[in-house]
């Protein structure tokens, strides 16, 4: 392994002019790495042809003792660098010879930079400038990177407006067209050099009977091709729901494991599959197995670069938890994520609201009043709505009925205003302020029959996909409150 590595290292080094040696030799200065400043400068000028003479005096030169077998991973690791160094400083002078502003791979690797900046504004100018470039000049190989790299852009934007749902969907259009254009050019391109040969050859030999060169027709399936498994399985479980989407999901898991990672990035696909799999248990109601792949995906975290992706994913994941009535949990994972939770405006509302419930379900009724007085000013219209029902809980809690009554009325009143998409919440406020209303005085045993029917009503009207925290606890405690055993289609307290 040495001799390989300190050949190629000499090799390397011969390949540099006198100029491109003292420019390399001031980068090592300046990034004040001094072993591999002597390395280079020893070996720059080292004239002996034996790679052991040159491997001992080396290691002396660097260790200041003698070279030992056992101790020779020092010299390889030294070696590896400055390997590394060198092949990214002839890079970089490939990079300056272009002599153009927008050299195709420079310019690609910094739109990706801004990208991990999230500086969207000067990305799309650098863009529409490469683009256009790559265009006139007919670089269709160019052009279809930066078609991927646009179809990147718009998945990290996460602009859901219909503008960019409709942007969204050209690009990948443009994508496909693009990409079909080059698939098509190589594989013609190649043909047309078979055709050459065969020319070539019926040139020398006469007696040589020219034929037409076929299209060629590969079978490449999933068993040959496993991300081709991932990428149809994928597919195929958005556009099913339920167990048929989970059973494809774990499919697509199992073929993303054959994958080799030059094809996609294995870990990052794993730890967002995991995720996928455990939202779509949560889905099905089976929250025990969904904790088990939320598990997996909260393991494999640090590989999920994007800010979003991580909330996200720690946010599903404490909702699954308040399924299996691990409040504590909830408050204590809270707790340990503050900064990251609370970084994103749009999570951090989301994540508030759990918050003050569990602290709720564990009677800190004090600790969830403050934080609702905290949040609510700036809420949004969703996170207002429910933290609104909770602070009506609260005053449940504290026996104040009158202000349970007076802030339903007022939610109602301003959901009312928005729509019938709050009708199922507004159900529950008129049910819920009307059995504070019976805690202030005597109520007939009719009054009672009659608000349980209303509430088993409400269940076979307003059965939402997602069980909403406040209206799950308002409707245990009318049920407990009522002496009532509600009937539900399928649904978990």
């Amino acid at each position: 392994m040495y001799l390989c590595r300190s050949m190629k290292t000499l090799q390397l080094i011969q390949l540099l002019t006198a100029g491109e040696r003292k420019e390399f030799a001031h980068h090592l200065e300046l990034a004040k790495n001094k072993k591999l400043g002597e390395a280079f400068s020893f070996l720059s000028a080292e004239k002996s042809k034996s790679d052991i003479d040159i491997q001992e005096k080396l290691f002396k030169k660097l260790f200041g003792k003698i070279w030992t077998k056992k101790e020779d991973y020092l010299l390889r690791n030294e070696l590896r660098l400055l390997n590394r160094q060198l092949e990214l400083f002839m890079a970089s002078k490939r990079f300056d010879q272009a002599n153009r502003r927008y050299d195709a791979e420079a310019s690609w690797l910094f739109m990706t930079s801004l990208l991990d900046r999230e500086a969207w504004g000067l990305y799309e100018k650098e863009w529409d400038a490469e683009f256009r470039r790559c265009e006139a000049d007919g670089n269709l190989r160019s052009i279809l990177r930066l078609r991927e790299l646009d179809v990147e852009f718009r998945i990290r934007r996460r602009d859901f407006t219909g503008a960019g749902i409709e942007g969204f969907r050209q690009a990948l259009a443009a994508l496909q067209l693009d990409a079909t254009r080059l698939y098509q050019y190589r594989i013609l391109e190649a043909r047309l050099y078979q055709t050459q040969l065969n020319r070539q050859v019926f040139e020398r030999d006469p007696t040589m009977v020219m034929t037409e060169v076929p299209l060629p027709v590969f079978e490449i399936t999933n068993e040959t091709d496993p991300y081709l498994g991932y990428l149809e399985n994928m597919r195929l479980a958005h556009e099913n729901r339920g167990k048929n989407a989970l059973q494809y999901l774990l499919k697509s898991s199992q073929y993303i494991e054959q994958c080799k990672p030059g094809v996609a990035n294995i870990r990052h696909t794993q730890a967002m599959l995991y995720a996928q799999i455990a939202l779509e248990n949560f889905l099905q109601y089976d929250y025990e197995e969904a904790d088990k792949w939320y598990e997996k995906a909260i393991g494999s975290i640090d590989v999920i670069v994007e800010l979003h992706h991580q909330c996200t994913i720690y946010l599903n994941y404490i909702s699954n938890l308040t399924r299996l009535h691990k409040y504590a949990e909830v408050l204590n994972f809270i707790q340990k994520h503050h900064k990251l939770l609370y970084n994103l405006k749009e999570i951090r509302e989301r994540v508030v609201c759990v918050q003050t419930m569990c602290l709720i379900y564990g009677n800190k009724t004090k600790e969830a009043k403050l934080l609702i007085q905290e949040h609510i000013v700036d809420a949004r219209e969703d996170t207002l709505m429910y933290l609104r029902l909770t602070l009506s809980i609260i005053f449940y809690q504290q026996k104040k009925y009158d202000m349970v009554s007076r802030e339903l009325l007022n939610l109602q009143q301003s959901l009312r205003s928005i729509g019938v998409r709050y009708e199922s919440i507004c159900a529950c406020a008129r049910l819920f302020s009307r059995f504070a209303d019976m805690q202030t005085v005597e109520n007939s045993s009719r009054s009672k029959l009659l608000l349980a029917k209303d509430i088993q009503k409400y269940h076979q009207e307003h059965q939402p996909h997602f069980e909403i925290l406040p209206v799950r606890w308002m409707l245990n405690q009318l049920e407990e409150g009522l002496g009532i055993i509600i009937t539900k289609n399928n649904t978990n307290s």
